[in-house]
């Protein structure tokens, strides 16, 4: 709050500064352009306060009243947390059977009957195992560490956008929406603020609760 507290008085400042420089000078285009930036700063402020609002009841007000100590950010956070444990198991058991697997396909038999050589009997086992267990495993396991990736881009992209999006985008948006000539670019940082502070964490809690439980159960 402090921090968007004192960019919105920058913004107000800027167009305080214009307005008067208008009057100082009588020029009524001046004068006009710095009613236009005061309104601008006055909608800058609508935004700010609606955003500081939303983070209250979202994160405080809501989960206090239905579920505890448990906002948007903690759910999805949780739910990534379960799924990537869960998954990086399931690699390891895996992993581990591949091992055994490809230990007992190394073996080779070969018996030697004065100049003649038989084929390798171990074949007969090795071929088995090498189509029915090893093969199917290499194929399971590069999807798992895809999904691995996946998870783990998506768990930090969330921790990223939790601190980051009010101190990198929304009050230095705030500063560049108060200059004209940066105003889409403040926009922009603005919009990019709030959807990932809002929405991100709450279409990953929401999309966790009901697909987390059935996957960690397959899983």
């Amino acid at each position: 709050f402090p921090g968007a507290a004192a960019a919105v008085l920058f913004s107000f400042f800027i167009a305080t500064i214009i307005f008067i420089a208008g009057i100082i000078l009588k020029n009524q285009k001046i004068r006009e352009f710095g009613i236009g930036e005061l309104y601008e700063a006055l909608a800058t402020t609508i935004i700010v306060v609606i955003f500081l609002f939303l983070s209250a009841v979202m994160f405080g007000i809501i989960p206090s009243i239905t579920t505890g100590n448990i906002d948007p950010y903690t759910t999805a956070l949780d739910y990534l947390g379960k799924n990537i444990n869960a998954t990086m198991a399931l690699e390891k058991a895996l992993f581990n059977t591949y091992l055994i697997d490809s230990y007992y396909t190394s073996i080779s038999l070969v018996i030697k009957v004065g100049p003649y050589t038989l084929p390798n009997l171990a074949l007969l086992f090795s071929v088995p195992i090498l189509i029915d267990y090893l093969i199917p495993i290499s194929s399971i396991t590069s999807i798992i560490l895809d999904a691995l990736l996946l998870l783990y881009t998506e768990f930090y992209a969330i921790l990223f956008f939790m601190y980051a999006s009010i101190p990198v985008f929304l009050i230095p948006g705030i500063l560049l929406r108060s200059i004209f000539p940066t105003r889409s670019v403040g926009g922009m940082m603005m919009a990019i603020a709030i959807g990932f502070y809002f929405l991100m964490p709450l279409l990953f809690s929401i999309a966790f609760y009901f697909t987390s439980a059935s996957a960690l159960s397959i899983i």
